[in-house]
């Protein structure tokens, strides 16, 4: 079981409050919000507006947002799972550095939406898998979300560029940690309740990846 996927956190009606303010957050945005900007479109020009824009960016954008909070939730169910996320954050870094080098990755946001749509149904479907294969996918899904994150800063001075990816690793932290804390609170549940609740969450990611996914094409 350490190096395995496990179901984790319960449902009820509390619970299905949450999963509803959820749904909320992840399909209410308005689809200007893909734009993943903080102040309108422009780049940041100081070290407050790039950190800033970093915390914003994986919030406003909400396939990003529905990912990372999936990233979490998948996590909290696996043994030394915590590393997990941190491999999430070290590959988004790599994927933005390299958009921020000038080489060209077609697709990315086709292939963002993708990867909230497969973390969504992963939650559903609630299988075992191998530690390694949860590596793999947190490691290239946090490829491309930071190859899509690159996008918004390219052209920055050093100093706004660093703000924002140290606001960027601040927020995907807190959002992913946060997921993981909160599904941990539930492990004393029943096992009907724990199961019904991690496919329930899967749902409304892949409801959100399935928005990004329709928008992207």
């Amino acid at each position: 079981m350490d190096s395995q996927y496990r179901t984790g956190f319960g449902r009820t009606t509390g619970d299905r409050g949450v999963l509803a303010l959820l749904a909320f957050a992840l399909l209410g945005q308005p689809r200007d919000a893909l734009a993943h900007h903080m102040i309108g479109g422009d780049l940041p020009q100081n070290f407050l507006e790039g950190f800033l824009s970093g915390l914003a960016h994986p919030i406003i954008g909400f396939d990003h947002f529905a990912f990372i909070l999936a990233a979490g939730l998948i996590a909290a169910r696996v043994s030394r799972g915590a590393a997990l996320p941190l491999i999430f954050l070290g590959a988004s870094m790599v994927g933005c550095l390299v958009h921020l080098a000038g080489l060209t990755v077609t697709g990315t946001e086709i292939v963002v939406a993708i990867s909230v749509v497969g973390a969504g149904a992963f939650l559903v479907a609630d299988k075992r898998v191998h530690r390694s294969l949860l590596v793999t996918g947190f490691a290239l899904g946090g490829a491309f979300h930071g190859y899509a994150y690159g996008e918004s800063i390219v052209g920055a001075e050093p100093a706004p560029l660093a703000a924002y990816l140290v606001g960027l690793i601040v927020i995907q932290y807190a959002v992913a940690m946060g997921a993981f804390t909160a599904a941990r609170q539930f492990d004393g549940r029943s096992w009907l309740q724990r199961d019904s609740a991690v496919r329930a969450a899967g749902v409304v990611v892949c409801m959100a990846g399935a928005v990004a996914l329709a928008l992207a094409i």
